[in-house]
């Protein structure tokens, strides 16, 4: 038996059977909006941190097993949802119930977690404006402590990843090519490095320095990458007489070098002396050479 209740949101008419006494409303839409204001009774509440959500989570997820239905909310790839569009509120929502889920937080480290994203990645081609739209969300969230080629575990796979790899001629041909545009014309890319880095002079270079200061010599220190010269960095410069100095290690340069050195240089308009590591023991011999350089135009 059936009998009629006025609604208490659209006043409307409604029939309801005799045993449900205490119905108030004539649809779940009417009953939503009696509910808008109200938090809900499990706001806030997770099914690691409160019982009573455990339970109706596996209760749900046992009638799932029992009776499965593709259009359900508790199976992955639901197409419950599909092609709904959610509005920036509900999105920012959803994430931050998300994020704070004790569960989430420990999977986001685990390495189980990257590596199951990487399979289920794998192959997959993303459009220009998803690449995009990453792009935009990710920047600058990965840098410093947070970013994950800090962590001890993911650096030591990077490296065993890399370990015994080799590129073809044509492969390392192309990438110094491109390294080597990049350090003539990248300016931004170079301060970057330049910050990155711990480019203060070393022994023999603040030896160097002294020595002009005492002997009264015009070049400037300039090894901390400030002067670039067609994609070389030089050591000292004296920018009105357009003569360079560059100071070569007996380890770390090959006696060919030097020639290459000054060739560089004398592309771009600058005279250029290189001394060796060596020569920094005779004074004498040091200060004559380079005055010599410097009071002496080379054609």
């Amino acid at each position: 038996m059936k009998i009629k209740k006025e609604c208490l949101i659209c006043k409307k008419e409604y029939l309801t059977k005799a045993s449900k006494v205490k119905s108030k409303y004539c649809s779940w839409k009417c009953l939503h909006k009696s509910r808008k204001g109200i938090p809900s009774w499990c706001k806030g509440l997770t099914k690691e941190t409160d019982e009573r959500l455990k339970k109706i989570s596996e209760t749900l997820k046992r009638n799932y097993k029992e009776n499965p239905n593709i259009k359900c909310g508790f199976k992955k790839g639901t197409q419950m949802h599909l092609g709904r569009k959610l509005t920036e509120e509900h999105r920012r929502k959803i994430g931050l119930g998300v994020k704070s889920s004790p569960k989430w937080q420990e999977n986001i480290k685990s390495g189980a977690r990257s590596l199951k994203l990487s399979k289920a990645l794998k192959g997959r081609i993303f459009s220009e404006e998803y690449k995009r739209k990453q792009s935009i969300a990710h920047k600058g969230k990965l840098m410093g402590d947070e970013n994950p080629s800090k962590r001890p575990e993911v650096r030591k796979k990077i490296s065993e990843k890399g370990m015994g790899r080799k590129h073809s001629k044509e492969q390392n041909d192309k990438m110094s090519r491109l390294w080597k545009q990049r350090w003539k014309t990248d300016q931004e890319y170079i301060n970057k490095w330049r910050q990155s880095i711990d480019a203060s002079p070393n022994k023999k270079e603040t030896f160097l320095i002294n020595f002009f200061k005492e002997n009264s010599l015009p070049f400037e220190f300039v090894g901390d990458f400030k002067v670039n010269i067609g994609g070389s960095f030089p050591d000292f410069i004296n920018k009105d007489k357009r003569k360079i100095i560059e100071l070569f290690g007996n380890y770390w340069h090959k006696k060919e070098e030097e020639q290459q050195r000054i060739n560089h240089f004398k592309d771009y308009g600058y005279e250029c002396l290189v001394i060796w590591e060596n020569e920094l023991k005779d004074k004498a011999s040091l200060l004559s050479k380079i005055v010599n350089f410097y009071l002496v135009t080379y054609r």
